[in-house]
């Protein structure tokens, strides 16, 4: 009995410890999957592997514990390497979403501009203290699920966190007359949608607006996927005195008619604020609301459409704005080549912009989680504001601040709140 009960236990040892081996060998894998080139991964299952990087000191951190249990010492060390070897990718990530300055935007910028920036960033950690932000605007993205997003909810959201810019991905026109009858219109009242193809993946992509939308793009880019409507929004200088907030100690006060306009900053005389046909000074921004296909609709029209995105990152004189479901996030090569062509995740480093204007820690620069919205763990990052600034070089550059996730019924997504911001 006791001959039968030490082999069951010698064989269960040795199944735990085949499992161990396996789920670590498969980790390191996955691991290894974030170095490949831009649009390698663009192969099933590895854009999945890939997504799922950001969990994986949870299954590293078991092996160990396992491993180094069953005293099976050199694959406990192998473990625990894979595990400093993911922490290191985390926290060179983290070290990339601090900086002030980033290779996207230089990879724009010729060579006298480069060093420029590289002059700027050298200065910048003895002068950010001296570099008020001015909040100009509050956007929100939600992907709405086959349009089955919850309305009301949305309208409250926008209401209750005074949003006046919203970027919607898998809108159906059902959805549309379900916020219409709400009362949408009475708050924002400009929207541009983007043309229905046989290629949406869920529903089409809108952009709602508090502000007058210009130069509406209903295809912007070029990609197998719902069109991206891109439009120009006349932000008016603000005041944003109705933002709730808790930026007390934020400079909200509108620069001098003397200053030169942050987004031409080739301009420097007291008209180059922008001032519409009222006669009201404003900043012009270019707002794209985008929706990548899913991987399980095709892996290679999901890494173009991301790539293509690209097309959104450069223009002369005006910063743009791209909101949406990018299914996708920094441990993709995909995304990463989309960053390098000229954008900046303006939700990885949210916190650290807000932290350093109020004097807080430095610790910050996580990203916002939104998908599935009904769990809290496992939770991945799909959602994304990404900021683009104008192509000519300034010492001026659009952030975000107060960025949060916020619950809509009927999607699975969480909707994603920012403030923008323009930083001198």
């Amino acid at each position: 009995m006791m001959f039968a009960f030490g082999t069951m236990v010698s064989v269960l040892a040795t199944a735990i410890y085949a499992v161990a081996i396996l789920v670590l060998v498969l980790c390191i894998g996955c691991l290894a999957l974030r170095w490949l080139p831009a649009g390698a991964e663009a192969r099933a299952p590895l854009p999945y592997c890939i997504a799922l990087i950001p969990l994986l000191w949870a299954p590293l951190l078991a092996c160990a514990g396992i491993l180094l249990a069953l005293r099976a010492w050199l694959w406990g060390a192998f473990a625990i390497a894979g595990l400093l070897l993911w922490l290191a990718t985390r926290i060179h990530m983290r070290m990339q979403r601090l900086s002030k300055t980033t290779q996207a935007m230089q990879s724009t910028m010729r060579d006298r501009d480069i060093r420029r920036c590289n002059q700027l960033a050298a200065d910048h950690r003895a002068q950010q203290h001296h570099k008020p932000l001015l909040p100009i605007a509050r956007v929100m993205t939600l992907n709405c699920r086959y349009g089955r997003a919850d309305a009301q909810e949305i309208i409250e959201a926008v209401r209750a966190h005074h949003v006046q810019c919203v970027a919607l991905q898998e809108v159906q026109p059902e959805l549309l007359a379900r916020l219409d009858t709400a009362g949408l219109r009475d708050t924002l009242p400009y929207r541009c949608a983007g043309i229905a193809t046989n290629a949406d993946n869920g529903g089409c992509n809108v952009i709602l607006s508090a502000f007058p939308l210009e130069d509406c793009h209903t295809s912007s880019v070029d990609l197998d996927a719902a069109a991206v409507p891109l439009a120009t929004v006349h932000i008016p200088m603000p005041t944003l005195s109705a933002f709730d907030s808790s930026s007390s100690n934020l400079d909200v006060s509108a620069p001098s008619s003397s200053e030169p306009n942050p987004f031409n900053p080739n301009s420097a005389d007291s008209n180059s604020s922008g001032t519409n046909s009222s006669g009201t000074s404003h900043y012009t921004v270019r707002i794209a609301s985008a929706h990548p296909k899913s991987p399980m609709r095709g892996c290679a029209s999901w890494s173009t459409g991301i790539r293509a995105l690209s097309q959104l990152a450069c223009h002369n004189a005006i910063p743009t704005v791209v909101m949406g479901d990018l299914n996708s996030h920094s441990d993709h090569p995909s995304f990463r080549a989309l960053l390098r062509s000229g954008f900046i995740d303006a939700l990885a480093s949210h916190n650290l912009v807000l932290r350093q204007q109020l004097g807080l820690s430095r610790l910050s620069g996580n990203p916002i989680l939104t998908f599935p919205r009904w769990i809290t763990w496992p939770r991945i990052e799909l959602d994304h504001i990404l900021v683009s600034q104008a192509a000519s070089p300034s010492t001026y550059r659009l952030v975000a601040l107060d960025a949060h996730a916020h619950a809509i019924g009927g999607t699975d997504h969480l909707a994603v709140i920012a403030t923008l911001a323009m930083q001198q």
